[in-house]
């Protein structure tokens, strides 16, 4: 079964897990860090608000076009699920005003990473599980000795 406890016990399940966890920390570190390194003071009004996506406190993006820079490039496919998945959840919650809210000095775009970087780690413990699943059916060699 594919949720079985003991799917992950072996030590090259384990090495898998913790390889591709590893990943993500540094794939996160490295994003982050470069987008911390983008942001510029930044006073919010309300003619703002829409011009700038992401707003942190009293820090956003300058308004260029950044889903054409490498990080946000990398992660629209590496972390595509998480991305998703956050956006649906901020939707839910927010409703009709998904797109033109910030929330304590925070935009929604910028809730939207910190939850896809929550929600990654989910993700990639997800895919650990589904490859282990899936070589422990394709490959058994005990049934062919």
């Amino acid at each position: 079964m594919f949720f079985q406890s003991g799917l992950l016990s072996s030590p090259k399940n384990k090495r898998l897990l913790f390889g591709l966890l590893a990943f993500n920390v540094l794939f996160w570190v490295w994003f982050w860090s470069l987008l911390w390194s983008k942001l510029e003071p930044h006073r919010l009004t309300v003619s703002d608000e829409l011009s700038q996506t992401y707003i942190f406190g009293s820090h956003a993006l300058p308004a260029i076009n950044i889903y054409n820079t490498l990080p946000f490039c990398v992660m629209a496919v590496v972390q595509f699920p998480a991305m998703v998945t956050a956006k649906v959840v901020l939707r839910f919650i927010l409703g009709k005003h998904f797109a033109d809210t910030v929330i304590g000095g925070i935009s929604v775009a910028s809730y939207q990473l910190l939850l896809a970087t929550m929600f990654s780690f989910f993700q990639w413990y997800l895919v650990a599980r589904c490859v282990a699943w899936l070589v422990s059916r394709l490959w058994r060699p005990a049934e062919h000795a």
